[in-house]
């Protein structure tokens, strides 16, 4: 009971740490609440108001984990927005959402027999003006990552809405407002080069795999610190663990042997087929795989969609040869398989050195080490805000 109780404590403390400390924090106020094998309800904060709501909720729902967050700015407002209308649900199209949540249910009452409802179809509500709720059978770290792939999904939905030309008003005035304030404050970030390469031995190119990770995430080009990042030394790709967050690579960056199969490297990344078609068919040995915001947006924007066949599995199959900010989009599912991106990532990354995945995200490369698949990685992301923003200036909205 001790061992477990101090392993559901650390892991409150690793997810208050990213969630609520860090120097972009996606949430202001948050309350878990993780059931033991006992029975008996451990609780990461001591204040008794919404363990009214939470602890019996979780007992009606059966699951084993519960999370209550209010977004920080600018998710909170961007929320806020997206609910100002009465909608029951909304419905993102970016991949996380098509993977984790499918579509996000807008309680609007904040009782257990509202939520319940709710939560039986959905591991995720929106509670508005700013509030998530997030029930799920797992652990703590589940809970979270559906909880940031909320705050991701809510983003990418409020860019898109504005640049099709959605709903406009006060409250969506106020979350631009606070989304422009928010990269403001990124723009002062600057941790300085990553190691050059070309590495030549299994710890340097270890090494570079998990200062890359980091960066990713310290720069806010992945979603949940979740991403994968790999280097090709010889014989070998060291990459990214599977479902490692990528601020948290040391002890997990797994070796594998470039011929070894996906079914053959269960520990690798998901995206290892991806991985390796990139770094055996071409001049690259880093790659860098995140999820930059403006760039999954504009990746969705494609002009053919509204009277393409294909229009309700863009993100599986797009029959259109398109480029966004002067890349290519391909579509695929996550990892190998017939429809996986292992298909059509690789073939089109070409000298440019990115690809971008509708809905999904950015795989960049660079020849001798991480340097170059990170300015390419913040390029298009770069490239791609200027794209959406300058749109919204045409439109007189900014």
């Amino acid at each position: 009971m001790t061992d477990q109780r101090e392993k559901i404590a650390a892991d409150f403390h690793r997810w208050e740490e990213k969630l609520l400390h860090r120097p972009r924090p996606e949430a202001r106020a948050l309350t878990m609440a993780v059931r033991t094998a006992e029975g008996a309800l451990v609780w990461n904060d001591d204040d008794p108001g919404p363990r009214e709501l939470l602890a019996p909720l979780l007992e009606r729902l059966g699951r084993r984990t519960v999370l209550f967050a209010r977004g920080a700015e600018p998710y909170g407002s961007v929320m806020g927005a997206l609910t100002a209308g009465g909608e029951a649900e909304i419905h993102p199209r970016d991949f996380e959402t098509r993977i984790f949540l499918m579509d996000l249910p807008v309680v609007r009452e904040l009782s257990v027999a509202s939520l319940v409802g709710a939560l039986r179809r959905r591991r995720a509500v929106l509670v508005p003006p700013a509030g998530v709720v997030v029930a799920v059978k797992g652990d703590v770290t589940l809970a979270s990552v559906l909880y940031s792939a909320v705050c991701f999904a809510c983003y990418v939905k409020f860019l898109g809405d504005l640049l099709a030309g959605g709903p406009w008003g006060p409250l969506w005035e106020r979350a631009l407002g606070e989304v422009l304030s928010f990269l403001e404050r990124r723009s002062d970030d600057d941790s300085g080069p990553l190691a050059m390469g070309p590495f030549t031995k299994a710890d340097t190119a270890v090494g570079a795999v998990i200062e890359a990770g980091r960066r990713v995430v310290e720069e806010g080009l992945v979603n949940a610190s979740f991403g994968n990042v790999s280097y090709r030394l010889g014989g070998r790709i060291y990459i990214s663990g599977r479902a490692a967050p990528l601020d948290e690579l040391e002890g997990r960056v797994v070796a594998v042997d470039i011929a070894q199969t996906e079914e053959e490297a269960p520990g690798a990344s998901t995206e290892y087929p991806t991985h390796r078609g990139i770094v055996s068919s071409g001049p690259y040995r880093a790659v860098l795989h995140g999820h930059p915001p403006f760039a999954v947006t504009l990746s969705m924007e494609c002009p053919e969609r509204p009277g393409c066949p294909a229009r309700d599995d863009c993100g599986r199959f797009c029959p259109v040869r398109r480029e966004v900010v002067g890349f290519p989009v391909v579509s695929g599912d996550a990892g190998g398989g017939p429809t996986g991106l292992s298909r059509t990532v690789p073939p089109a990354m070409d000298e440019r050195g990115g690809v971008i995945v509708y809905g999904h995200g950015v795989f960049t490369a660079g020849r001798d080490d991480f340097r170059g698949a990170l300015e390419i990685l913040r390029r298009i992301e770069d490239r791609s805000r200027e794209t959406l923003f300058g749109t919204l200036r045409r439109r007189g909205i900014l």
